[in-house]
């Protein structure tokens, strides 16, 4: 997605706005939550220019603007050997201009839950399902569903897996990549080595518990489907294929797991639940038909204690009117709570947005990135 040179990053303060299209959902607030208003200030940058003003007080709501057409990219930051799952490791990927927390994922299996696409290949593909938002070969965001699948046809008839990078094992076969080193395959009852390109460099029978090499592919074999790779040597060509569209065919570079939609087609459409109406820390994701997109966070800019976590922020409803007041018409949560972060580059130095510098940002697996491109 071609982005703008420009990034403005705003923070917007609206109370009682008018809906601007449709009905919105109608949420039962709780009186304390009424009560509690986001501290919020103004934050100003522009990269072409330089000028940035921060005002260091609790209560942040930061949302960042980027205009269609120009020489930013929307791209996922995944972690690799050189830059492990530590946020400060990943703000170290060269030409990242900025940085906000991913979806949802597995906080004791530190999986990504959804499915991630990465220059148009399928790279994660978990059991764990989730909302996808996607980048589409055209420039466009769509909130649609993916058909994915990964298969092989070492005898030209296609056997599909089950499920890439997953460190539970489907009812098909699974396939490792050197893209989560710290992921150790779990063994199958067949281990195949491969190249990326899919010719066979080894086999294990019994499975090894292995990890993908650089340029590697490890794929573990339940039991019931070894008979579908009987024949199969060392050379043999696997005929590796990767493939992932919309649901409704449209080709795409670039997706991520997300959380629930908030706002479409300018209504807001977020779930009326206790979870979605409490003040918390939170983080978003919106666009427009004008190709604008829209990145925000809302924290309370401070931690309250190693135990408790962090404070403040905002509810659902708040987060979906303030991105509608800065022009978004459509809008998908991201993870939010200890997992929010928001970090910009300015003169080669990143600056926090949604806490103080200091404040330990968690590991994450995954995260979304604007990427400086050539034009």
């Amino acid at each position: 997605m071609a982005l703008a040179t420009a990034l403005i990053l705003t923070a917007i303060w609206v109370s009682g706005v008018t809906p601007a299209f449709g009905v919105d959902a109608k949420c039962v607030v709780s009186p304390i939550v009424k009560s509690r208003k986001l501290n919020t200030h103004l934050v100003g940058l522009d990269l072409r220019v330089g000028n940035f003003k921060l005002r260091k007080q609790p209560g942040r709501l930061a949302i960042a603007k980027i205009a269609a057409n120009s020489g930013l990219a929307l791209r996922n930051v995944m972690p690799t050997a050189a830059t492990p799952h530590l946020v400060s490791s990943l703000l170290q990927i060269s030409d990242l201009a900025l940085l906000i927390n991913g979806g949802y994922f597995d906080l004791f299996k530190f999986e990504t839950k959804g499915k991630i696409v990465e220059g148009g290949r399928l790279t994660s593909w978990t059991q764990i399902r989730s909302h996808q938002l996607s980048l589409l070969t055209n420039g466009k965001l769509s909130p649609s569903d993916l058909r994915t699948s990964v298969s092989v046809s070492p005898f030209d008839k296609p056997i599909f897996s089950g499920a890439v990078n997953a460190q539970v094992l489907g009812d098909a076969f699974s396939i490792f990549t050197d893209k989560y080193p710290s992921i150790a395959a779990p063994p199958g009852a067949l281990t195949i080595v491969a190249s990326e390109a899919g010719i066979v460099s080894a086999l294990h029978q019994p499975g090894v518990l292995l990890q993908p090499h650089t340029g590697q592919v490890v794929m573990q074999i339940p039991e019931h489907q070894m008979s579908s790779f009987t024949g199969l040597q060392k050379g043999s060509d696997l005929k590796l294929k990767y493939e992932a569209t919309t649901t409704l065919g449209e080709s795409v570079t670039e997706s991520f797991g997300v959380g629930p939609t908030i706002l479409r087609a300018g209504r807001l459409v977020q779930e009326c639940n206790k979870i979605n109406q409490e003040i918390a820390p939170r983080a978003a994701i919106g666009w427009n038909a004008k190709g604008e997109l829209f990145l925000a966070t809302a924290s309370s800019g401070q931690a309250v204690s190693v135990l408790i976590g962090r404070s403040g922020g905002a509810t659902t409803t708040q987060m979906a009117r303030w991105l509608r007041s800065a022009g978004a018409s459509n809008a998908v949560l991201l993870d939010g709570g200890g997992s929010v972060c928001f970090f910009v580059k300015l003169h080669s130095r990143w600056v926090r947005l949604d806490e103080p510098y200091a404040i330990d940002a968690r590991p994450l697996p995954n995260a979304i990135g604007i990427f400086k491109t050539s034009r």
